[in-house]
């Protein structure tokens, strides 16, 4: 390999001069360029001092004020809240085949653990925020679909059980879990809401949409509340539920279709939204705060300007239909809703039970 001459330049003669390749190395320092280049430095420090004794003087000068307004004093004692607890679309007894469904699993067993775990992740969430607020009362919001029904046939054949004596069964479960937490509150209210499911007909039908194993299973876990906790089963096709200063609309939320994604007819439920606001508007009744649904195995919650919609999700999760159809399973959840007097929601909490297979 050929080297080549370098051109190095003097910074202090200006000059530049031809190096050979054998002595093309830095040459070192000398020292009136190190003197230069200490004069530098020093004059750097010295600026740099200057600036925080200039800034410091002009603090001490202009001393801060404060931006924001006091703090809010609060009241030395917490108000009471209130919590409700979305609790839907179980679908018992219905089973699903983990060898069918990529893995997913359900059935009696599983229902049961899963209700389990829901009773004692709400007493958990209570006895944690007794320390800051006391809770005074629990609603339980049941929305519907708690039983799978006979109106398909391949249900029919394939559920655990027949739909007379998964009523009966899941009565008891559902009083278990009410009265387990019963014992945890001051109060507790049962609001049993008709599914689309355990109908008696295989087309759906508007009158009397009540007439449904559901409306049985409601009045069961009332004989069984006795005075223990309190149990209402409305036929009314929208119940509106008070919580504080707080109107909450409760329905099962089958019967919205057109314009889906993800399994959720967003437009269909925006214009029912907006038609149940202006009728009960036009009636002289209170407008909706919150509509809160079930039906569609999605855990939601979408704002609205004066009217949130809360979605809850399933008790049992994926299943063949949703793969079949959207090739999509949704983990299992249910929502526990607390609510401030003032304030109105202040929490939504996701109970997830898709570890329990």
């Amino acid at each position: 390999m050929r080297w080549r001459s370098a051109q190095c330049y003097d910074c202090y003669t200006k000059r530049g001069s031809t190096v050979e390749p054998r002595t093309a190395a830095a040459p070192e320092p000398d020292a009136k360029h190190i003197r230069i280049q200490l004069r530098k430095e020093q004059e750097r420090h010295r600026f740099e001092d200057r600036a925080v004794e200039d800034l410091r003087a002009f603090i001490k000068a202009h001393p801060p004020r404060p931006i924001l307004r006091p703090k809010v004093k609060k009241a030395p004692k917490a108000q009471s809240h209130e919590m409700v607890l979305l609790f839907s679309d179980a679908h018992y007894p219905e089973v699903v085949e983990p060898s069918e469904a990529l893995g997913l699993s359900y059935g009696p067993d599983i229902c049961q653990r899963r209700i389990e775990h829901i009773r004692d992740t709400v007493i958990r969430y209570k006895d944690l925020r007794s320390t800051s607020y006391p809770v005074r009362k629990l609603t339980i919001a049941d929305l519907g679909d708690q039983l799978s029904g006979n109106i398909h046939e391949e249900l029919e054949i394939t559920n655990a059980s027949p739909v007379s004596e998964a009523l009966v069964n899941f009565a008891y479960m559902a009083h278990d879990l009410a009265s387990s937490l019963a014992e945890e509150f001051p109060e507790v209210e049962y609001i049993k809401l008709c599914g689309n499911h355990p109908r008696l007909t295989k087309k759906p039908r508007n009158k009397g949409k009540w007439n449904n194993f559901e409306y049985i299973l409601g009045h069961f876990i009332k004989a069984l509340a006795g005075d223990s906790y309190k149990v209402i089963v409305p036929k009314a096709l929208l119940y509106t539920h008070t919580v504080f200063n707080s109107q909450l609309g409760l329905l099962h939320g089958d019967g919205s279709k057109a314009g889906g994604f993800a399994g959720i007819p967003f437009y269909g439920l925006k214009r029912r939204q907006d038609g149940i606001q202006a009728l009960l508007s036009s009636l002289g009744n209170p407008r909706l705060n919150y509509l809160c649904l079930g039906h569609f195995h999605v855990d939601a919650h979408l704002q609205g300007a004066d009217c949130d919609l809360i979605i809850n999700g399933s008790l049992k999760g994926g299943d063949e239909y949703s793969l079949v159809n959207y090739h999509d399973a949704k983990e299992p959840r249910q929502a526990l809703l607390t609510f401030h007097p003032e304030h109105r929601l202040t929490d939504k909490s996701v109970i997830s039970l898709g570890h329990i297979t």
